[in-house]
């Protein structure tokens, strides 16, 4: 687990993390399924949905700094991971950007 919280901001495969655990790819998923009730790739996305969240509650909305920008960071891919998973994992309704930070139409 710590293989995944290190490295939560960039790509992450199942692979690796077993790599890193000294396990095969099967018997990290036994394992967590047994230990946590997930699977590996579920508790990457937990770690970067808490990641986002902990953004979303900092983030200073007057200084124009948004958690959509630093996806990349979180290592939210693709771009729509972060817009509808985090409202569910929340439990609430997304909201609509106000208009002034709505992209013009072309």
């Amino acid at each position: 687990m710590s293989y995944i919280d290190d490295h939560a901001d960039r790509p992450i495969t199942v692979d690796q993390v077993a790599a890193a655990a000294g396990v095969r790819p099967r018997a990290l998923q036994l394992a967590f399924r047994r230990h946590h009730d997930t699977t590996p790739m579920r508790y990457v996305r937990e770690v970067r949905l808490e990641r986002a969240h902990r953004a979303l509650r900092a983030a200073d909305p007057t200084t124009g700094a948004t958690v959509a920008i630093d996806r990349q960071t979180l290592g939210l891919h693709p771009p729509r991971t972060l817009q509808h998973r985090l409202p569910r994992r929340l439990r609430v309704q997304p909201q609509p950007h106000p208009a002034h930070l709505t992209p013009a139409s072309r």
